[in-house]
């Protein structure tokens, strides 16, 4: 699928190069009224500033909050509108790595698939408890 800017581009050629306007809509299948049409310019450009700024100066902060900050300065503005142009700016929340333990997860210390040391590992590896390996399976030996 070809843009409708890329063909009117394309329209625009191939009248420089002798082809009516007409016909050359025609090959390229794009109405006259496409052709001329003029896009409004971006009335959301100064507010698109002004969420981009907020969200560099507040990393935490989603929609919401920005929200709550523009009408705080005194921004009369609909919540839907903040939530689509921030999700034009591809502006989203950093998500937080969770953080790791670094007696849990190797292979070494007795780690099960799903990061967790068992029970027995448990006991038997901190040194606080009092326990053993044999007194948790009620070995006798």
């Amino acid at each position: 699928m070809v843009t409708a800017p890329a063909r009117r581009e394309l329209v625009r050629w191939m009248r420089t190069k002798g082809l009516t306007e007409r016909r050359s809509l025609a090959i390229v299948g794009m109405s006259a009224s496409a052709l001329r049409y003029a896009p409004r310019p971006d009335r959301n450009q100064a507010l698109r500033e002004r969420i981009v700024a907020l969200a560099q100066r507040h990393r935490r902060y989603g929609v919401g909050m920005i929200h709550l900050k523009l009408r705080q300065a005194g921004e009369v503005i609909n919540y839907k509108r903040v939530e689509r142009l921030y999700g034009l700016e591809k502006l989203h929340i950093r998500r937080r790595r969770r953080k790791t333990d670094p007696d849990r997860g190797s292979p070494a210390a007795g780690a099960t698939w799903k990061g967790q040391r068992s029970m027995v590992c448990r006991l038997c590896i901190r040194p606080d408890r009092i326990g053993s390996h044999a007194e948790v399976f009620g070995h006798r030996g």
